[in-house]
This record gives structure tokens, C-alpha cells and sequence, in this order.
């Protein structure tokens, strides 16, 4: 911590605003039904430093009806295409409970994403209103120009995946393969079960959650669900 009071040659930095027209900026796009707005549109070489964006209501109806995108460099495939809600940690179609941790938040009313992104030529980050009806949103992206781009630096890539399947000794269910040079900086898990054994818990227990790591098996291997989040 001691080095946040040390003095440091200043950062070109950006932030950009979305959603919300009702009040300063009035030329902004409001979230209707069906439709897409652009958030922030970025010239790099720069890094995307946080992503907010408030939570809806009715969550039932909008937490996986609003879609969040964000492409890099203008590439043909989004790095990130993902309901809203459940990129920020808030799955189960909006039933998630608040937290906090040092990459994303689901805080009363907003969602944050900290994770640093950064891209060499562009940035876009959009959100869709696939449902029937408008929504008051606000999303602000704030980001830091680089003075000059590193070959040695990652794009960011989220995956948005939902299964149905029993959970037996037998059981092996993939939720993601990756191919390439990266870092995995995590994973989240929203579960809904109709076991009768877990009916009165406030959580699901076990079900290994294995991690195969350039052809080593069970490079990670916890042992039980609940304990690889605590």
C-alpha cells in the first residue's frame, strides 16, 4: 500500500458513458426493447480498467435478456458475448447474491468488472435489449491510453456457457477448452438443482472440479465444488 502515495508521471485515461439520457447527456442512447447501443468505442493501443453498469428490474426478465459484447481490434468474433448478468457473477438468471472480490462485484445495484483488458488498435463494448421492453440503464467504461503497445500482453475472452445433467460418481462434464498461450484468471458457477438432499441448503456440495492443463490430467483437482470457492 505504500506505494499509492508515491508521485508517478501522469496517464492519459478516457471514460465513456452509455445508457442513461435522462440527465447530463442527453444525446446518449437509452436500452429500448430489441435494441443495441454502443458504450464505449476505443482507439488504442489502450486497456479497459472498469466496466459498470446497473442491475435491472425485473431480473427475471432482463438479467439474461440484456447481452453484453465487447470485440477487440476489430475482430470477426467478440472476445466476450454474454448475458449481462452472468458475466458479472449474478447467475441463475439474476438469484446470485451480492459480493465482492478483486476482479468483479455484484453490489446492490450495479455490477463492476476491474479485470484489465487491453487492445492494440480498437475497442467496442455494447449492450443488447433482446426482451420486449425498455429498460433505464446507466454503463460507464473507464480506460487508460498506453504510450505504446506490448507484444507480450493478452486479450481478454469471457465464456458464457449453461448445461443440464445429473451429477453422479459416473459423471464428466466439460464446461470449457481452450486452445493457445493465456491465463485462466477464473471461473464462476450458478447452480440450480432439484436434488431433494440439497432442497434446504443454501448451496451444492461436491462434484470434483478438475482442471487439465496442457495434456496433465487433474493439473487442479478440488475436491468438492463448495470448497474450490471458499
Amino acid at each position: 500500500m505504500l506505494e499509492l502515495p508515491i508521485i508517478r508521471r501522469g496517464q492519459s485515461i478516457g471514460f465513456s458513458n452509455g445508457g442513461w439520457k435522462y440527465d447530463r447527456y442527453p444525446e446518449l442512447e437509452s436500452l429500448d426493447a430489441g435494441k443495441a447501443i454502443t458504450v464505449a468505442e476505443l482507439k488504442g493501443p489502450g486497456v479497459i480498467r472498469q466496466i459498470h453498469s446497473t442491475r435491472h428490474n425485473p431480473a427475471e426478465l432482463f438479467a439474461r435478456g440484456v447481452v453484453l459484447e465487447i470485440r477487440f481490434d476489430e475482430a470477426p468474433t467478440p472476445a466476450v458475448l454474454c448475458p449481462l448478468a452472468d458475466f458479472f457473477g449474478d447467475g441463475c438468471n439474476g438469484k446470485g447474491m451480492d459480493f465482492t472480490s478483486l476482479f468483479i462485484e455484484c453490489a446492490p445495484w450495479s455490477y463492476n468488472c476491474y479485470i484489465p483488458m487491453p487492445f492494440e488498435k480498437s475497442a467496442r463494448v455494447m449492450l443488447r435489449n433482446d426482451t420486449h421492453e425498455n429498460t433505464a440503464n446507466y454503463t460507464f467504461v473507464e480506460w487508460e491510453r498506453l504510450s505504446q503497445w506490448r507484444p507480450d500482453l493478452g486479450y481478454f475472452h469471457a465464456a458464457f456457457e449453461r448445461k443440464c445433467f445429473q451429477l453422479t460418481p459416473e459423471s464428466d462434464v466439460e464446461f470449457l477448452h481452450l486452445k493457445g498461450a493465456g491465463h485462466i484468471l477464473g471461473r464462476q458457477f450458478s447452480v440450480i438443482t432439484d436434488e431433494p438432499i440439497f432442497r434446504e441448503f443454501q448451496f451444492v456440495m461436491e462434484g470434483n472440479n478438475e482442471v487439465d492443463i496442457d495434456g496433465a490430467e487433474r493439473a487442479l483437482d478440488y475436491l468438492g465444488s463448495e470448497d474450490s470457492f471458499t
